[in-house]
C-alpha cells in the first residue's frame, strides 16, 4: 500500500506566488472512498512471480509501462527470460518505493505522462502490489530483493543526512557532557 493509494485530486489557488515549496498552495486533499475506485486490472487471489511470467496479457502490461517509462533500457531483451525480466521490473518498482531521488523521478514522470501512459503506471504498480514479497512462496528472488532494498536504502540521500546530522548531534552532545 503507497501513501498515494487513496488520493484522487488535490486542489491548488491559481493566485499561489511563486515560492520554493513544494506543498505552497495546497488547499486540500480529497480522500478516494473505497467504492469510488474499481480497477480495470482484476488479478487473481495466488498472484505470483510464475504466474506473471507465464501470463502474456499481464507481461504485455509490465512491458508497455517499462517500455515507455525506460526507454530502450526497460524494454526486454532478445532473449531474456520472463523471470529475469520481471525481476528487473520489481528493481525499479521497489527503487521508486525505497529512494527518495527514485521516487522524486517517478513521480515527475507521472505527472507529465498521458492518460495512457498513467493507465499503464496503475496496471503495472497493481501487479506489482499483487506479487508477494520476496520471502514469501511465489515471490521474487530474495537476493535481488536483499540487494536492492540495502543499496536503495544506503544510498538515499534522506538516509545520508539523517545518519550525518545525527552523527554531528551525538559529538556535540559528547562535548557537552564531557564539559
Amino acid at each position: 500500500m503507497s501513501l498515494f493509494d487513496n488520493v484522487t485530486s488535490v486542489r491548488v489557488q491559481e493566485d499561489t506566488p511563486q515560492s520554493p515549496s513544494l506543498f505552497d498552495g495546497v488547499t486540500s486533499v480529497r480522500q478516494r472512498d473505497e467504492d469510488e475506485y474499481e480497477p480495470d486490472l482484476v488479478l487473481p487471489e495466488n498472484f505470483s512471480v510464475s504466474a506473471l511470467a507465464g501470463s502474456d496479457d499481464y507481461m504485455t502490461k509490465v512491458r508497455a509501462y517499462m517500455g515507455n517509462r525506460l526507454g530502450e533500457g526497460g524494454k526486454q531483451k532478445d532473449g531474456e527470460e520472463n523471470k529475469d525480466y520481471i525481476e528487473r521490473f520489481l528493481s525499479h518498482m521497489r527503487s521508486f518505493e525505497n529512494n527518495t531521488i527514485d521516487l522524486t523521478q517517478e513521480m515527475s514522470y507521472i505527472y507529465g505522462a498521458d492518460d495512457q501512459e498513467r493507465k499503464q503506471f496503475a496496471e503495472a504498480y497493481d501487479i506489482y502490489n499483487s506479487l508477494p514479497g520476496m520471502f514469501s512462496a511465489g515471490g521474487g528472488s530474495v537476493l535481488s530483493g536483499l540487494y536492492d532494498y540495502t543499496t536503495l536504502n544506503v544510498f538515499d540521500p534522506a538516509n545520508i543526512v539523517g545518519v550525518g546530522v545525527g552523527t554531528l548531534a551525538a559529538k556535540q552532545f559528547a562535548k557537552q557532557g564531557v564539559k
